[in-house]
């Protein structure tokens, strides 16, 4: 055909606030898992700082826990808006992937 897919699918959600109000919202939905559950995706790209207590690239195949609890700490604005932007899409799965550089800057 040709025709390549969509990236995201966009869900027009309608929220009723209180009697009188009426929120419609359209929110982005990255794929299904399994052709019943909804899921976003996003990324965390590698960004290690000159005076960081330890590298990234080292740590994320032996101390997943600990790369993870430093991006949650750095990045908290970025992952609660991930969080609510899987809320308002009704998303079933939020998933989180970590990306790495050949030559970091």
């Amino acid at each position: 055909d040709g025709m390549e897919p969509a990236s995201v699918a966009f869900r027009y959600r309608k929220f009723a606030l209180d009697a009188k109000t009426t929120l419609v919202c359209r929110t982005e939905l990255h794929g299904l898992v399994k052709k019943t559950q909804y899921m976003t995706a996003f990324a965390l790209n590698e960004y290690t700082p000159p005076n960081a207590p330890f590298s990234w690239r080292d740590k994320i195949d032996n101390q997943r826990g600990a790369v993870l609890a430093n991006e949650l700490k750095n990045n908290s604005f970025k992952l609660a808006k991930w969080t609510a932007q899987s809320l308002l899409a009704g998303a079933d799965q939020m998933k989180i992937g970590f990306c790495s550089r050949v030559a970091p800057k």
